[in-house]
């Protein structure tokens, strides 16, 4: 089939998704444009605060489309590309888009409340500790593992002593990037510059940042880049949003925009039929495709920790109830396409042979790009310096996001309420502590190595979001607004997380009777398996028992 006719179709679902199932949900709802959002009536100039809706799409656009929206296609299209593309797209509208816009209305509506708070009030304290002591620690797994991806991208050698100029390259542009969000969020913030001229100070930025790392490659060790991703990590986690949340946002979302649009062209101008066959079968490599394609493309469609950022992060700078829409839908569709590309992109470089097997997806995608802009002229060192960046740019956009939800996360977790706190629970409710812990935690694990726990991620990411819809679902019926197509998007996602977590269990099993060649690895697995399954079992019985419960009628005035 033609690659142009697939991004095409793609393009008119995702639009009429946005238009016209986004529009049915928000109207069936209903909105108040004159309403108050939290943003507005709890302004404290650090997670509160009313911002325009460009900048919180970009921002949206930026933390949903994560490097997972790259390597998921990619890991996925050895199913072939119809069954990848038909979850991207129906998975994005009826799910995703679904689930991201519920988060931010829930919340937006309810006074800034966050999923884990509605969680205490339909289950009890101790279930909102277990939710945000799950999510914490799926959210400092992502974080190690984003870390861990950028600083190998960005690794400036070769060999011990032979630099990298490609990285190299790529590695400099990041860094300047860093310094320049921070000057131009300070500039913003104190001075008064016209939202115009903000985007055309990004694009000068950007191209500033690009002459400067073609000049002057850096050549860091992973080890440096670990430390460095993670200390500017720790501005985006627990300072203000405007002081670099906002400016890298900006910076991004014209990166993203300017190489996903050479790539497209590319992609358009080539030979555009897709070498990938349309369907290789329901097992590949050993795995299934139910569950395992939907866990692959935990980024691609769903995302349980964007439904969390939603609730915590998008909701509490929304201005007003009419911009929910296009900010938390139109975000997902946006994210939806960008998968629909690089499945296109990987699709007609490469069949199933070449994708099976055990292969870096980075790999094969910055392999797809160089053969696809070698048309245009462009070398192999430039589109591979333009293209690590790019993946860098969205494990540190992903995880900088990451890093925000989870010191929402840890605060609180030790939220004290109307108590009088002691001095230690005070000051571990501070929010620099918590970003300072995530990021420490996160750091050890990049370390140490993660590799035994993240084949777990994808299941769990889509347990968070399938309770995350059952969190929104109970509160639509406690508000009596008709909330029934969330129902099958929460029991779907909840039962290809709870089917892809049994079968790990039962891989890791099978693998230490049979002899397993990394028993220790594989007792871990299982033992995190279990224990994620457990969680999300519970939380569901208690989440399907307030579904379940009878509403009370309101009663007279």
């Amino acid at each position: 089939m033609n690659a142009l006719l697939i991004l095409l179709l793609s393009a008119a679902v995702l639009a009429g998704g946005y238009w016209l199932y986004g529009r049915w949900i928000e109207n069936s709802w209903g909105i108040d444009p004159a309403a108050v959002t939290p943003a507005v009536r709890r302004h404290d100039h650090t997670d509160f605060i009313a911002s325009r809706s460009w900048l919180l799409l970009a921002y949206e656009f930026v933390s949903v489309c994560a490097v997972l929206v790259v390597f998921g296609p990619v890991a996925a299209a050895r199913y072939g590309w119809v069954p990848v593309l038909v979850w991207i797209l129906l998975g994005g509208v009826f799910i995703g888009g679904v689930q991201e816009y519920c988060a931010v209305y829930v919340s937006v509506k309810d006074r800034g409340v966050t999923l884990a708070g509605l969680v205490e009030r339909f289950a009890g304290l101790r279930w909102k500790k277990v939710f945000l002591v799950f999510t914490w620690l799926l959210c400092v797994a992502a974080i190690a593992a984003f870390a861990d991806i950028a600083a190998h991208a960005l690794d400036g050698f070769l060999t011990v002593e032979e630099a990298d100029p490609v990285r190299g390259r790529a590695g400099t542009v990041v860094l300047l990037m860093y310094v320049f969000a921070v000057l131009m969020g300070l500039a913003t913030r104190y001075s008064k510059i016209r939202p115009w001229a903000t985007k055309v100070i990004s694009v000068t930025i950007l191209l500033c940042s690009f002459m400067l790392g073609m000049l002057f490659p850096a050549s860091l060790r992973p080890s440096l880049w670990h430390i460095i991703i993670l200390s500017f990590a720790l501005l985006s986690a627990a300072g203000p949003v405007w002081l670099t949340m906002h400016p890298r946002a900006n910076l991004h979302v014209w990166l993203y925009g300017a190489l996903l649009l050479l790539l497209l062209a590319g992609v358009v101008a080539g030979p555009g039929k897709m070498a990938l066959a349309p369907y290789t079968g329901f097992s590949v490599d050993g795995q299934g495709l139910f569950p395992w394609l939907f866990v692959m493309l935990t980024y691609g469609a769903v995302s349980g920790v964007q439904a969390l950022s939603a609730s915590s992060v998008i909701s509490r700078q929304v201005r007003g109830e009419v911009r929910m829409r296009r900010i938390a839908f139109g975000g997902v569709m946006l994210e939806c396409f960008v998968a629909v590309l690089v499945l296109v992109c990987v699709g007609t470089r490469m069949d199933a042979a070449q994708l099976s097997g055990a292969q870096d997806p980075g790999a094969l995608f910055l392999s797809a790009v160089g053969e696809i802009l070698a048309r245009f002229g462009i070398s192999a060192e430039i589109s591979g310096s333009l293209y690590t960046l790019l993946i860098a740019c969205m494990c540190i956009g992903g995880l900088e996001s990451l890093a925000r939800v989870a010191r929402v996360t840890w605060q609180e977790f030790f939220d004290f309420g109307d108590e009088e706190p002691g001095f230690l629970r005070y000051a571990a409710a501070n929010g620099w502590v918590g970003a300072g812990a995530t990021l420490l935690a996160a750091f050890i694990l990049a370390r140490v190595g993660y590799s035994a726990i993240w084949p777990l991620f994808g299941s769990a990411n889509q347990a968070v979001s399938g309770l995350a819809l059952l969190i929104c679902a109970i509160w639509l019926r406690r508000t009596r607004r008709t909330g029934a197509w969330v129902w099958a998007p929460m029991l779907l996602v909840l039962l290809v997380s709870l089917a892809a977590l049994i079968a790990a269990v039962i891989n890791g099993v099978s693998s230490i009777v049979y002899g397993s060649l990394n028993l220790i690895s594989d007792i871990v697995s299982v033992l995190i398996s279990a224990a994620i399954f457990v969680t999300t079992v519970l939380l569901c019985f208690q989440g399907l028992r307030a579904l379940l419960r009878p509403v009370e009628p309101p009663q007279e005035q």
